[in-house]
């Protein structure tokens, strides 16, 4: 399986073609409010991924505000399960 971080590691020419695509394919059959969406929506993302860049410390300060992934194998605690941990 290729890493979603190996996608980066090509030079800028690849990284264009690769962004174009992606744009056409996401963009089929869409209308133009959709497409207007999707652009506003990875606009953010990338303004995110460049403040990230910019101030490493804020990317460590939101993760710290996730809770932790459960272990492999593990299924998501249901709402019953949760309420019978709860103390009468």
């Amino acid at each position: 399986m290729v890493s979603l971080c190996s996608l980066f590691d090509r030079d800028s020419r690849e990284l264009l073609v690769l962004a174009v695509a992606l744009s056409v394919l996401l963009a089929q059959d869409q209308d133009e409010d959709t497409v207007g969406k999707m652009a506003a929506f990875f606009t953010i993302v990338g303004d995110t991924l460049a403040l990230f860049a910019l101030q490493p410390n804020l990317f460590r300060d939101c993760r710290s505000l996730c809770p932790p992934e459960s272990e492999t194998g593990q299924e998501a605690d249901t709402e019953e399960d949760l309420n019978s941990q709860k103390t009468p």
